[in-house]
């Protein structure tokens, strides 16, 4: 019987390599905010599942909270601020509005007459969108809001078939995907609602995977993010900080995040 039990059961070494471990993954997680799965693999080798148990283990007992594809850490004094809601977009047009205009303004005098547009949702690309509206450019967006804006002026306005989904709204989901895949266009112009130096973060997998079609399909990415996303995390993570050529914002970065941008090749322009 005590032999059954003793085979059953961790060996006291292995309960404590099995602490030092997670320890390990926690203060990892504390000092960068956010890590993938992959990361947190590598940094302790073991296998991406036994990090998925670590980490589950981690967020019921400690501040760590799973997102999908990795971890943030949620202490008393984060280093990152971490936003699992989307406000509406009423509230997130009137948020910082006077910056999102000049980052509109800026983006727009990118844009030749004649180029084939991605426009992201969100309230700084609606701002963009209503800077183009009379412009002799296509524009694909799967934001209904933005659609709806543009349908009487004269930009011409594309919408791809798929799920309605969440307040903006926006149209998601494999139908949706597979529709865009099939265009090219000159600009993508994406939205986020965080950015930090492990990246760039959204708050819906449906929305972050139709951003991940676009940037694949887009011979130029500019990302418009204001100031006040500057070292946010949220639910999803839509990519590293090279997925885009140019950041258009209205205030420097934070020196950490300045030097990312500049590691990863981002163009900054500041509005």
């Amino acid at each position: 019987m005590s032999r059954s039990s003793s085979a059953s059961s961790p060996s006291p070494i292995a309960r404590g390599a099995v602490a030092e471990r997670r320890a390990r993954l926690s203060e990892a997680l504390r000092e960068a905010g956010y890590l993938s799965i992959g990361d947190l693999a590598r940094l302790v080798g073991v296998s991406e599942m036994t990090v998925r148990r670590d980490l589950d283990h981690l967020a019921t007992s400690g501040p760590i909270e799973r997102t999908h594809g990795g971890a943030v850490y949620r202490g008393a004094e984060p280093p990152m601020g971490f936003d699992r809601d989307e406000p509406a977009l009423e509230e997130r047009i009137r948020k910082n509005a006077e910056a999102k205009l000049a980052i509109a303004t800026a983006a727009h005098t990118m844009v030749a007459p004649g180029q084939t547009l991605a426009v992201d949702i969100g309230s700084t690309a609606l701002c963009l969108a209503d800077r183009l509206r009379d412009e002799e450019v296509r524009i694909f967006t799967y934001s209904l809001r933005i659609a709806e804006h543009l349908a009487r002026h004269r930009a011409r306005t594309y919408l791809p078939g798929g799920e309605l989904r969440g307040t903006e709204p926006s149209l998601v989901g494999p139908m949706a995907r597979e529709q865009l895949h099939r265009f090219r266009f000159d600009f993508f112009f994406l939205g986020a609602s965080g950015i930090s130096p492990q990246g760039f973060f959204d708050y819906s997998l449906d929305d972050s995977e139709i951003k991940q079609t676009l940037l694949s399909k887009s011979a130029h990415r500019v990302a418009l993010l204001d100031s006040s996303k500057f070292d946010r995390l949220s639910n999803m993570r839509i990519g590293d900080l090279s997925i885009v050529d140019t950041l258009v914002t209205d205030q420097p970065p934070p020196p950490a995040l300045e030097a990312g941008l500049a590691k990863a090749g981002v163009r900054l322009r500041l509005a």
